[in-house]
């Protein structure tokens, strides 16, 4: 079987294949490779199982895996992670055999079924049409929330974890892995964004126009030229230092906005109860310590309860949208472009789905926040916003015109699971927000 593919493969010749045959080529190649993928991980996982990779020197199964195939140790590592996760996860070990998911995704799909049984179907139900970074992060969820593991427990084992890698390239590049706490992380990324946001404009002004990455990496070098904010004492920025203790200072908040999703009732008690919720929007869960530190370090605090405020509702007649309205579709959203299977977090833009010229109203349910290629696709290329979903995206729909020829157009039983368009979603269960800046 293996050869034949060989002869396929060999004898195929992209400029003699029409376009669309290779868009069905593609396909049908990428299912190849999740089960050669899989095929991999299964062996590689009997092979870590003996000794028979040590015999060959090697330092671990890993770097076997590495030394057989290529594929880098990194990889092998996760490779035999997913391997050894499907192994207690029934549905996504078929569905990983089967070629339905990648490697990748059944890693952090089995994760969940092993927790919860009923979340692998899930998942895999909904995982065509879907980013893989949205399945993991719904999967992730779903582990954060069957963990025993306490508040304490989890940051101590996080602080453990910490860790920053750096090297050159052979061009004398630097470049560098680190791995912070949730909030660690979210502070640093906010000084870079920030910076970021400066340099961008400034090279627009200059009629300079670069990568987002570029001006990150600008933003990130420019953090060497900033004074000591690590924390602050007496009510002063940076006056506290690194050497200052708990009692004595607390981290300096007060530069940036961050939205956290967290239920009221966990806010107040200090920790999480089981269904309850504190994350980063687009990072993830994080302790209620971690919250609380974001506002002890001075942050403008902006309380939205959803259980006892009915922000859909909240409608006024001019074109741009209020900041509650703002700051609830940041919310719904994550932190990152609001369209189903886009995870953009850059140039987030806000859109009505029904064009203000004709309602003369802005009402949150009628307002989306896509990245620009999506509301681009909106705006210019006849695609359409479905409704609200209940984790806050929404499809986006291509038209007759934008559809390929000869495809149908889309089920509503695919978009919402019935054959009747449902109303835009309430987010009363999503806990509450609270959004500091």
């Amino acid at each position: 079987m293996v050869d034949s593919i060989a002869v396929l493969v060999d004898g195929f010749d992209p400029g003699l294949t029409g376009a669309r045959d290779a868009v069905e080529l593609v396909s049908e190649f990428s299912r190849l490779e999740h089960l050669a993928s899989a095929g991999v991980a299964l062996a590689a996982r009997r092979v870590a199982q003996t000794d028979l990779w040590k015999r060959g020197g090697h330092r671990s199964a890993a770097h076997w895996l590495d030394h057989v195939t290529g594929m880098g140790v990194g990889e092998a590592v996760r490779l035999l992670q997913a391997a050894e996760t499907v192994e207690t996860a029934p549905d996504t070990f078929e569905a990983l055999k089967a070629g339905k998911v990648s490697t990748r995704e059944a890693k952090a799909i089995g994760a969940a079924e092993a927790v919860d049984p009923g979340a692998g179907q899930r998942l895999l139900a909904a995982v065509e049409g879907r980013s893989t970074k949205e399945t993991e992060n719904d999967a992730a969820r779903i582990v954060a929330a069957a963990s025993p593991e306490s508040p304490e427990a989890k940051a101590a084992r996080l602080h453990q974890k910490r860790m920053l890698r750096t090297g050159v390239d052979a061009d004398g590049m630097g470049y560098g892995h680190w791995l912070l706490e949730p909030a660690q992380h979210a502070r640093l990324m906010a000084l870079i964004d920030a910076s970021k946001d400066r340099i961008f404009h400034e090279a627009r002004r200059a009629g300079m126009r670069e990568p987002s990455e570029a001006y990150a990496a600008d933003a990130l070098a420019a953090l060497a030229d900033l004074p000591g904010r690590s924390t602050r004492s007496n009510g002063t920025p940076g006056e506290g230092g690194m050497g200052a203790t708990p009692d004595e200072s607390v981290e300096d908040w007060s530069f940036t906005k961050m939205i956290v999703r967290v239920d009221l009732a966990a806010l107040d008690r200090g920790s999480m109860a089981p269904g309850e919720v504190c994350e980063i929007a687009g990072q993830g869960p994080i302790p209620v310590a971690d919250a609380w530190r974001m506002i002890d370090g001075d942050a403008f605090v902006a309380a939205v309860a959803t259980k006892g405020t009915e922000i859909d509702k909240v409608v006024h007649l001019g074109r741009k949208p209020t900041v509650l309205q703002r700051t609830a579709l940041e919310w719904f959203s994550a932190g990152e472009c609001s369209t189903v299977g886009c995870t953009n977090p850059a140039r987030i833009e806000i859109d009505h789905v029904a064009d203000w010229a004709d309602t003369h109203i802005t009402a949150l349910p009628d307002l989306a926040s896509p990245c620009g290629h999506c509301h681009d696709l909106k705006t210019h290329h006849g695609y359409t916003f479905g409704p609200r979903l209940p984790n806050g995206k929404r499809r986006l729909i291509p038209t007759a015109q934008t559809r390929p020829s000869g495809t149908d157009p889309p089920d509503l039983t695919l978009l919402h699971g019935d054959a009747e368009p449902r109303p835009p979603t309430e987010p009363t269960t999503q806990g509450d927000l609270f959004d500091t800046g």
